[in-house]
């Protein structure tokens, strides 16, 4: 077994490697990293950003999608809104890479490596699609499901403590994600139906206290969402349960390793699943029977689970991390390390860093039209109404993900109007005001064009203050008649509406 000196070292050292892309860029290639920020930014600075006024109110509720929104909030208060975010999703890997190595440990208190071996996938495409609100509850749900389990059959004021730490956890799960509470409950709930099939095979009165404690903490959460939470109404424009096909189950699974390298994220995905294949028939790796159960749960979710469920998209493929995290928690060496299982997890340390040093490469290189981009809207002045277009030469194009959002800057510089900002009702604590709301959710006011598809410039002159294009050779029809070049740096040109 290893020694506690060297699995900390060895986890520090994962962290920090998961933690540098964050930081050498500016802009991190996450989907809705900016749009999150934007919001967090409206929630902390409304009442003293009187131009905000005209656009957005406050809609604090009770709304199971809030832990961004709180935990970046606390830390705006005390360093700039950026970097809050980097913080928080740095927070987020820990969590998930700390939570699986407490999931496994918990079952017997032996520190493993192999549970670490999940850094592989921590930039998954939850993680750059920017669901950070769901992944960052996820990691603290994991802790709550290693607590439940190391902390299970201990007596007198532990177990006390044991439920107050339950009862408190699932609402605060509750208001971080619907979802990642979720998978803390599946988890446990995985978990507690392993230990009821060894008793009643060994013949033994069931554990009913663990039950009653299990279905008693989500009293509240389930109170909360049925009478309190406008969640239950749906979100505007969207279907409440809908149901994607077996190429979408697929594309979760290979999104673990999906970083839009295709050569590399396929290499890995076929490499990372022969060596746990070849492990396991050969007899070097093995499966922790206690925690088959709760991943073998959380797969069957995964399988039945609707592509859209509760107004909230990609319902099943977000559950292919959780499991995923609770595999390789599963996993053991069957015997002790011999050079062939050294040179596994040495392979492992070097594809990490390779991948590692890809999305660094392209994140800094998204990075720098993303500086072009937010150099052009430097020339926006404040309290503008902002239309934007991004438009792609294809449908297998891989555009800079957070190209789609990154228009929301303008709100955090100068309290501008952009419609791609995540405010929408009953899911988020920021709201567009009422003169405005029905600009924001026309479909003539979306960012993203299809190659050939149309801005309809009449409707940009009738609504908008300024447009802000990218890449305009791919624009069917540039503006022209009504609109005044007002800055141009690499393919971000910002126009005035005359």
């Amino acid at each position: 077994m290893i020694t506690r000196r060297s699995w900390w070292a060895i986890f520090v050292a994962l962290n920090l490697v998961a933690w540098v892309p964050l930081w050498l860029v500016q802009t991190p290639a996450i989907l809705d990293y900016p749009t999150h920020a934007a919001r967090v930014y409206v929630l902390v600075h409304l009442d003293d950003v009187p131009a905000l006024q005209q656009f957005y109110r406050l809609a604090w509720d009770w709304m199971p999608n809030l832990a961004l929104d709180g935990v970046v909030f606390a830390l705006h208060q005390v360093m700039p809104i950026e970097q809050a975010m980097k913080i928080f999703v740095a927070l987020t890997q820990t969590l998930l890479l700390g939570g699986v190595a407490y999931v496994a440990w918990s079952v017997d208190r032996r520190r493993r490596v192999l549970p670490l071996v999940a850094a592989l996938f921590l930039y998954n495409r939850m993680l750059l699609w920017g669901l950070l609100n769901y992944l960052f509850t996820m990691g603290v749900g994991l802790f709550g499901v290693g607590a439940w389990i190391h902390l299970r059959d201990r007596g007198g004021a532990v177990r006390a403590l044991r439920w107050l730490l339950h009862f408190a956890l699932a609402p605060v799960l509750f208001m971080g994600h619907l979802s990642g509470m979720g998978v803390y409950a599946l988890a446990i709930g995985g978990y507690e139906l392993g230990r009821l099939v060894e008793d009643v095979k060994a013949r033994r009165r069931p554990a009913f206290g663990q039950w009653a404690l299990m279905f008693g903490q989500f009293a509240l959460p389930a109170y909360i969402l049925l009478a309190l939470s406008p969640t239950g109404e749906g979100a505007e424009d969207t279907p409440f349960v809908a149901w994607g096909g077996l190429a979408h189950k697929a594309r979760s699974v290979y999104g673990l390793f999906h970083n839009d390298h295709l050569v590399l994220d396929s290499a890995t995905f076929v490499l990372v699943g022969a060596v746990l294949l070849v492990g396991l028939w050969r007899g070097y790796l093995a499966l922790e029977r206690r925690l088959v159960w709760p991943a073998a749960v959380m797969t069957l979710a995964f399988v039945a689970m609707p592509a859209v469920m509760f107004a909230a998209y990609a319902a099943d493929q977000r559950l292919a991390v959780p499991v995923a995290l609770l595999w390789v928690a599963a996993l053991r060496l069957r015997r002790p390390p011999d050079r062939a299982v050294r040179l596994a997890l040495a392979g492992c340390a070097a594809l990490l860093l390779v991948r590692q040093g890809a999305l660094i490469a392209s994140w800094r290189a998204a990075d720098a039209q993303f500086r072009d981009y937010r150099a052009a809207l430097s020339h926006l002045p404040d309290g503008q109404m902002l239309n934007t277009a991004l438009v792609y030469e294809d449908d297998w194009e891989v555009m800079p993900v957070p190209a789609a959002h990154l228009s929301c800057f303008a709100i955090i510089d100068h309290a501008a109007f952009v419609p791609t900002l995540f405010a929408i009702r009953n899911q988020h604590p920021v709201n567009f005001l009422d003169d405005v709301h029905h600009i924001a959710r026309d479909p003539r006011s979306e960012t993203i064009r299809r190659h050939g598809e149309q801005t309809d410039w009449d409707y940009v002159r009738e609504h908008y203050d300024y447009h802000l294009g990218w890449h305009e050779e791919r624009y069917r029809e540039p503006p022209t008649h009504g609109f005044e070049l007002v800055a141009e740096y690499g393919a971000a040109r910002l126009y005035k509406v005359r």
